[in-house]
């Protein structure tokens, strides 16, 4: 039987090599971990509607299993705990693996979707649309005023006829 050694006997112990890899990978940690809060609360807490609500989960569960791997490492500099860091490893493997058939099958819908700029122009066409239907509608408006207007107009002068009329009679 063999016994493992903590990854900082490879790197002969020395205190600058430990420490660069050990704060190396805490930044990382750090890094990953705030990347997938991030995502998780973007999705979660502020926009239900985001399309492909999925990747965004996906992506957050990846970045905090690369997160737990990178405070593995630390752990292997002086525990030899090579089980558990290859499982997390292996179990990141099938995410970044699911992950990566999950946007391949996604592609051809990403790739159809409005860019910024299509959206702008297709909202500035409706607003100019709207502008439009607005005065159509506001000089229907005038006409249909101006022929009550017109229409009483007639009625008055036909009563003033028929007044003049009769008055004549």
């Amino acid at each position: 039987m063999y016994t493992l050694t903590p990854h900082g006997a490879c790197l002969l112990w020395k205190p600058e090599l430990i420490w660069l890899n050990a704060v190396s990978d805490a930044m990382l940690a750090g890094a990953f971990f705030a990347t997938a809060f991030v995502l998780g609360f973007f999705v979660w807490q502020r926009r239900r509607d985001v399309m492909f609500r999925g990747v965004f989960w996906a992506f957050a569960i990846f970045a905090t299993v690369c997160g737990v791997t990178r405070l593995l490492s630390i752990l292997t500099l002086w525990v030899p705990a090579y089980a558990i860091e290859g499982l997390t490893k292996g179990f990141l493997a099938l995410i970044s693996v699911g992950i990566t058939a999950s946007l391949l099958l996604l592609l051809p819908r990403i790739l159809v979707l409005p860019t910024r700029i299509q959206l702008q122009q297709a909202y500035a066409a409706l607003e100019e649309e709207i502008r439009q239907r607005r005065n159509a509608e506001a000089m229907v408006k005038r006409f249909q005023e101006r022929e009550t207007n017109e229409a009483q107009v007639r009625q008055a002068q036909k009563m003033e006829a028929i007044g003049q009329l009769t008055g004549g009679v």
